[in-house]
């Protein structure tokens, strides 16, 4: 973790909690305090109290709060507009306003909180209404919650190594060399944004969970290092996936899974270098004995569990050596074998008909790519009789 994201990690975090009743706003931020101060939440908070909505969200884009606390209705809105015979529900406007323009967990503390009921997805969108028992104790409930998930940290985590790689990337870099970069603004943003995306290859310690597996350099990964979810909107070499099939006469419908193969800069709309697709098909692992045997066995033995282990590093028994190229179970893939004989090819314009699920990061876009060239292009020889070349080499 670096340095910018450990400071981070320690600083409280900041609440701000609006209400158009200024007592109730500074109710709620002196009982969040509070409950920072007593160890009645899993982190340090600091709470501060706005009355006025438009200046709440003008406070969110300057200072950068970590949790809202919104009312719904803004009673002032009808006293300052005679014609408005009804509170008007700016909350649910500021929580529209933020929402397209930044990620910050939202918690409505309301009296009417049907007008706001359809949001509530804990931890992000959380609602409490003001009639009930303990109404402070549920928003310092809801607090805890959103503090207890690792989502806050994640985003804030991710939000300083941004900030530590381009500050760095500025002083030390852009700084040293402005008389060679001056007037070449499209070339500083090239390189930072590349710099960003190394920094991210190997800067996973500077976020929360990230020192488990800090760089696919590892011997090992866990599954979801292979994907990068939710996948680019363009269309690119590696990308998984699907299209449902028409039902079959039993009313049983089917889903194909493929991977891309055409190379990237051939997908590149408007271009016009690829006519057709190359897609490889994904086979699910039930169809192959390596794994039935494994999956229906109460202890597989050793004899079993290698024979799959062959399958998943590309050399099956009885079977052509780099053949299959292994996916695993990661996000909402299923594990699956990539099939390099079952090829097919479609026009560019039907891939509106399938839907990307995920795209294989690199390396693995790199080595599912090198396997599949290395399989179709390998030249067949006659096996040479060692045995007797054995015998032969002995006798010189």
């Amino acid at each position: 973790m670096t340095p910018s994201a450990a400071d981070n990690a320690n600083a409280p975090w900041r609440i701000l909690a609006v209400d158009d009743e200024p007592h109730i706003a500074e109710n709620n931020a002196t009982a969040l305090n509070r409950a920072s101060d007593s160890q009645a939440l899993p982190h340090q908070v600091q709470a501060v109290a706005e009355r006025s909505f438009q200046e709440a969200l003008a406070l969110i884009g300057r200072e950068g709060f970590d949790i809202l606390v919104l009312d719904v209705l803004d009673q002032t809105s009808a006293d300052a507009s005679p014609h408005l015979t009804d509170p008007e529900p700016v909350g649910r406007s500021i929580f529209e306003q933020i929402r397209g323009t930044r990620f910050l967990p939202i918690i409505f503390l309301t009296a009417l909180p049907s007008q706001v009921e359809g949001l509530h997805n804990p931890p992000f969108v959380q609602v409490v209404s003001k009639q009930a028992d303990d109404p402070i104790g549920a928003l310092t409930s809801a607090v805890r919650n959103c503090l207890d998930s690792p989502f806050p940290s994640l985003y804030r985590a991710t939000r300083a190594h941004i900030d530590s790689v381009s500050r760095q990337f500025m002083v030390d870099f852009v700084e040293a060399n402005w008389p060679l970069l001056e007037g070449r603004a499209e070339d500083i943003s090239h390189l930072l944004m590349r710099r960003l995306g190394v920094s991210f290859d190997t800067g996973t310690e500077a976020l929360p969970g990230g020192s488990d597996h800090t760089s696919t350099s590892s011997s090992s990964v866990p599954p979801i290092r292979y994907y990068v979810v939710p996948p680019p909107s363009d269309h690119r070499m590696g990308d998984v996936i699907t299209r449902e099939m028409p039902s079959n006469a039993e009313g049983d419908s089917n889903t194909e899974c493929f991977v891309i193969m055409t190379p990237s800069c051939d997908l590149v709309e408007g271009r016009g270098k690829a006519d057709s697709v190359v897609l490889a098909e994904c086979e699910p692992m039930a169809s192959f004995s390596e794994w039935v045997e494994v999956a229906s066995a109460d202890e597989p033995n050793k004899k079993q569990r290698d024979r799959l282990k062959r399958l998943l590093r590309s050399k099956p028994e009885r079977r052509q050596e780099n053949r299959y190229f292994y996916l695993p179970k990661g996000w909402q893939l299923p594990a699956m074998m990539v099939d390099f004989q079952k090829i097919t090819n479609i026009p560019h314009s039907e891939l509106a008909q399938f839907t990307k699920q995920a795209s294989l990061d690199n390396p693995y876009a790199e080595a599912l790519s090198h396997q599949f060239h290395c399989y179709l292009g390998r030249v067949g020889t006659p096996d040479l009789d060692l045995d007797a070349e054995i015998d032969q080499l002995k006798e010189e």
